[in-house]
């Protein structure tokens, strides 16, 4: 089934990237359109809030956290657009797809590693490639 992503019991926090102007425009648009249950957290101020996701994990993606439960990458933005609602909703169901996983996780690799520029490399900010799936739980 293709539904909107419901927030039950743990409230959903999505924790971005706040140095990059990209992901900070972007988070503008969805605060004004996501569900009041869902959070959008700077990672700047995240380490303050918990020790997970690490800071390296932080610089590497975005992240849904979600109780006990966390998602990263393309992952996150899949839950992200379910949870928007809309026809976002159906873009995020289909990036969650089994069979477009790998392809909608090279695609976020892609794109988070230019979102910035040579900023990103410039104040040496790490890069982690993850071993596990981010669909796992």
């Amino acid at each position: 089934m293709i539904g909107r992503v419901t927030v039950v019991g743990d409230p959903a926090t999505i924790v971005f990237d706040g140095e990059c102007t990209t992901c900070r425009a972007l988070a503008a648009w969805a605060r004004t359109r996501l569900p009041a249950q869902v959070e959008l957290v700077d990672a700047r101020t995240w380490h303050q809030r918990s020790a997970h996701p690490s800071a390296a994990e932080l610089d590497a993606s975005v992240w849904w956290l979600e109780g006990e439960r966390h998602w990263s990458g393309a992952a996150a933005v899949a839950r992200s657009l379910r949870a928007l609602g809309g026809p976002w909703r159906v873009l995020g169901a289909v990036l969650d797809l089994r069979a477009l996983r790998p392809a909608a996780e090279s695609a976020y690799r892609f794109v988070a590693r230019h979102r910035c520029g040579r900023r990103c490399e410039a104040n040496g900010a790490a890069r982690v490639r993850r071993t596990m799936s981010p669909w796992s739980t």
